[in-house]
């Protein structure tokens, strides 16, 4: 049941007597030009509003029969509970008198103001926030009126692991961000909380195989772009904004090789799982990993050890943020690339887009997951030789803006999702990547390109977030429950244009073996089907029934109930 909060009606029987009185005088001596025909289409300039709930459904014609003037409209806002909006003159009766006058009378149990809500986007002070478009462009001020960053709502600390050549920590506007290892005593080299690594105070740098992070500018030059976007404070009058301004980092030095990629991220699954074991006394709560480098012309097969990690790590609920080669090429096919390939479901591959939407990476519609901002991006440098900040492109910045949203995704999950990352940590990270995947702002250069259809948008990941918490999305915290997964693309000797496209499409190709075709969201929802029979090749099929714009699965059968192919295809106004 629901219970609308009012002003109490307990009132001394005198002062009803009064408010009775009032009501009478007023009744009387109101002007009657306000008739029935014309009470809802008087304008007048500058004029404001107010909330009225009314005792009963009568209150309504109570108050049209007073036939007050300087009433200029009446809106509904919801019956049930006999609420309305009332548009008043402000030229013929000051607001805070309507209120009053409207107040006392009998058939009005609540007023108040109908105040201006505000849009809560945030716009951080840092001197060079006005030049940083990228984060306009993922609607980054409307998300951090969310979140900043920061730990979860049971308390635990949100962790990005950064895997790269090497760092700046000395550089000032990453703030407190940077992670420590609380249990090792900084300086010395002895394993002091029994992790296998000895003297791991700041991290782990997996060329020395020690603690030591360097901090010379040749090693930091990549890195420090990179940490920038992740986690530079925002909002402290200097510098630039990251996309979490509490998103806390372990720095690894690795990734030069192979060996060292794997000594990497065997680190990162060592300090996931003490955390776990211990509840959070020691190890470390990391839920993502950025690895902004990789080799192209490699295959799965080709690296095995490589892909296994993933998911291992996803385990674990780490999702693993990778980049992918700068060149336009396409992966999918002949071009190959890793750890692009990997089948895991735990990475999320990310291309490079411009200010114009314009892919500036590799792509592949059946391997790369979206795109995000990676040309002429403002970020930190290496403070050491001098140069705080710098512009830089390329895949390897715009992969940490979705690592980025990933560690505002678990600090702004609510109790339910924070407790069910710690039951599901392996769900909880298939959910993240969901928010991410279907939050996306669809573009019709990635329409083709990406898994996606679409370029990142944090904003929208976290509405989703926002959906899952109070119960709109399929979730079930008592039992895992991974997100719900759509159709996998079948590559087919079918075409299917235009698409993106409008309220219909052509599918060319052997038309004779389709009898049935099916639409389906993202979700796994059928919202349109339609049964084909004596069909000739092309068929366009006509979409009747009303749906949103967004990405959709096209799905065809034979005569048997076999699937033929499966597409996607981007609906669009």
């Amino acid at each position: 049941m629901y219970q609308v909060n009012s002003i109490s009606k307990n009132v001394p029987l005198c002062l009803l007597m009064k408010k009775n009185l009032l009501f009478l005088f007023l009744f009387i001596f109101s002007t009657l030009s306000w008739g029935q025909q014309n009470a809802y289409t008087i304008g007048v300039p500058e004029h404001t509003s107010v909330l009225i709930q009314f005792e009963n459904k009568e209150g309504l014609v109570n108050l049209k029969n007073m036939s007050l003037d300087w009433i200029v409209h009446i809106e509904v806002v919801f019956v049930p509970f006999h609420i309305y909006k009332i548009e008043v003159n402000t030229e013929l009766k000051h607001i805070r008198k309507a209120e009053q006058e409207l107040e006392i009378l009998p058939f009005v149990k609540t007023i108040q103001p109908n105040r201006k809500i505000e849009h809560r986007t945030v716009v951080p002070n840092d001197s060079l926030y006005p030049i940083q478009w990228n984060m306009k462009k993922i609607q980054m001020e409307e998300a951090w009126g969310i979140t900043t960053g920061g730990p979860t709502s049971l308390g635990d600390t949100v962790v990005i692991a950064i895997i790269d050549a090497g760092f700046d920590t000395s550089h000032p506007d990453f703030g407190n961000n940077l992670w420590i290892n609380r249990n090792e005593i900084p300086g010395d080299t002895v394993d002091n909380d029994g992790n296998g690594y000895a003297g791991d105070y700041y991290g782990w740098n997996t060329y020395s195989d020690n603690g030591v992070i360097l901090d010379a500018p040749e090693f930091a030059a990549h890195g420090m772009p990179v940490t920038g976007i992740i986690g530079a404070v925002g909002n402290n009058d200097s510098g630039i904004a990251g996309v979490g301004w509490n998103n806390r980092f372990l720095i690894i030095q690795g990734g030069g090789d192979e060996a060292n990629a794997l000594k990497s991220y065997g680190y990162v699954l060592v300090q996931k799982k003490i955390y776990i074991e211990t509840n959070g006394a020691k190890g470390a709560n990391i839920i993502a990993t950025n690895s902004s480098w990789g080799k192209a012309g490699l295959f799965p097969n080709d690296a095995p050890l490589w892909c296994a990690f993933y998911d291992s790590l996803g385990k674990y609920g780490i999702i693993n943020v990778t980049a992918v080669p700068n060149s336009l090429s396409i992966v999918d096919e002949l071009n190959g690339d890793m750890p692009t390939l990997c089948p895991s479901d735990y990475t999320i591959t990310v291309t490079s887009t411009n200010s114009l939407e314009k892919v500036n990476g590799a792509f592949g519609k059946f391997s790369v997951d979206l795109g995000a901002p990676g040309h002429s991006i403002l970020t930190t440098a290496s403070y050491i030789d001098g140069n705080r900040y710098k512009t830089v492109n390329g895949t390897s910045v715009a992969t940490p803006h979705v690592s980025g949203v990933v560690g505002l995704l678990y600090s702004a999950g609510c109790d339910s999702f924070s407790n069910y990352a710690k039951l599901y940590p392996d769900s909880a990270a298939l959910w993240i990547k969901y928010f991410i995947m279907n939050g996306v702002d669809s573009t019709e250069e990635l329409a083709d390109r990406t898994v996606s259809f679409g370029r990142l948008n944090a904003y929208k990941a976290l509405l989703l977030m926002q959906d899952w918490c109070e119960g709109n999305l399929n979730t079930n915290p008592g039992n895992p429950n991974p997100p719900p997964t759509p159709p996998i693309v079948i590559p087919s000797n079918y075409t299917l244009f235009p698409n993106p496209g409008l309220n219909s499409f052509t599918i060319r190709g052997d038309i004779s073996k389709i009898t049935r075709i099916e639409i389906i969201s993202l979700t796994g929802q059928i919202v349109h089907k339609v049964s084909l029979a004596q069909i000739q090749d092309p068929v366009e099929i006509n979409i009747e029934t009303t749906f949103g714009d967004g990405l959709y699965f096209v799905k065809t059968y034979n005569q048997k109930g076999e699937v033929i192919f499966i597409e996607k295809w981007l609906k669009i106004k």
